[in-house]
């Protein structure tokens, strides 16, 4: 019996070791503001429908891509350089004082609001920068 017990001990601390791994996964833009997602913001919900991982401030596909950011109700001027984290993201909730990245014209809408704002439908950052760090992989973007 010591020996099963044993191996279940060793079993437990590699997942522990493996969660804080993934922990320690997250992109720093997620938890720039403290504090979680709203449960009634737009990604939260499209967090919940399309059945992704929220964690802190951002819904998170399986492989931990950043495909929604939610920074309502932070006192945020400038999300600085962590904000390419979020190159991603299909839908972004911002303090309305932080432009949509790569402004309006880069997203099918724009939602302003008194507190707020709602990027949604990221287009093709890589065609309307020209910016290398922005393309996908495998990409066609010139510098």
């Amino acid at each position: 019996m010591a020996s099963r017990e044993s191996g279940g001990s060793r079993a437990a601390a590699l997942l522990l070791v493996l969660g804080v791994e993934r922990a320690l996964a997250l992109p720093e833009i997620c938890t720039l503001c403290p504090g979680g997602m709203h449960n009634l913001s737009r990604v939260a919900a499209y967090c919940e429908d399309t059945s992704k991982l929220m964690q802190a401030r951002c819904c998170l596909n399986q492989k931990g891509t950043i495909l929604g950011l939610d920074l309502q109700n932070c006192s945020l001027k400038d999300p600085g350089p962590n904000f390419l984290q979020a190159y991603t993201a299909i839908i972004m909730i911002l303090p309305q004082d932080v432009p949509c990245p790569g402004g309006s014209n880069a997203w099918d809408n724009v939602t302003s609001f008194k507190d707020k704002q709602i990027c949604q439908g990221q287009r093709d950052l890589c065609n309307s920068t020209g910016s290398p760090e922005m393309c996908p992989e495998n990409g066609s973007c010139a510098s």
